[in-house]
């Protein structure tokens, strides 16, 4: 956290009328982040690792991975048309602000709604980009390269390996790809050496 993150959650914390207003929670890892806790809350992810998930066809996908210093917003999980979801990845600390708790106090803090906005920008650049990323089977590379350097920048255990977290048709359904191509195509990159067996 930075300076200014501690500061409002200190002066929050000293603002609040109900002991849920603001909230340290730890969370474990292969749960799904309440439903509750994510309508009603900004949360601030403190340490860890979550993807979301979106159900198409009443199958899962991951659409995106959020990680330390980004923020999770109510309004993404307000529309009951999209099955959304959050999935703890590894042991997660987050601190939840009571949304209109945390909008009522930044309208006399306009500093606060300045962060907001800052993280919801960096938000939106994201799932921009996951939602145009290429779809073609040579970008499986890139897909799992970047899922491995969240997992050694948030984790920092180098020994950690993407699929002890994830599974295949996990990564297959974030790589926009069938199962048995995804098998396919990580058969080949195993084979010229580009990643490990």
């Amino acid at each position: 956290m930075d300076k200014l993150e501690k500061e409002m959650v200190t002066t929050l914390n000293q603002q609040k009328l109900k002991e849920n207003w603001v909230q340290k929670l730890t969370l474990t890892e292969k749960k799904i982040m309440p439903a509750r806790l994510l309508r009603d809350n900004i949360l601030l992810i403190q340490k860890g690792m979550l993807h979301i998930e979106i159900e198409v066809d009443k199958t899962s996908h991951i659409f995106a991975f959020l990680q330390s210093d980004d923020i999770v917003y109510p309004s993404y999980f307000n529309d009951s048309s999209r099955q959304m979801r959050v999935v703890i990845d590894s042991y997660t600390e987050i601190i939840a602000f009571n949304q209109e708790f945390f909008l009522n106090y930044a309208t006399m803090k306009p500093i606060y709604m300045e962060w907001l906005s800052d993280k919801l920008d960096k938000n939106l650049s994201k799932f921009l980009y996951e939602s145009t990323k290429p779809r073609r089977q040579d970008n499986i590379l890139t897909n799992l390269e970047y899922v491995n350097k969240v997992i050694q920048d948030e984790l920092q255990q180098p020994n950690v390996e993407i699929f002890d977290l994830f599974s295949k048709r996990k990564l297959a359904s974030y790589c926009h790809l069938s199962r048995s191509t995804f098998n396919s195509e990580i058969k080949n990159l195993q084979e010229n050496n580009l990643i490990a067996e």
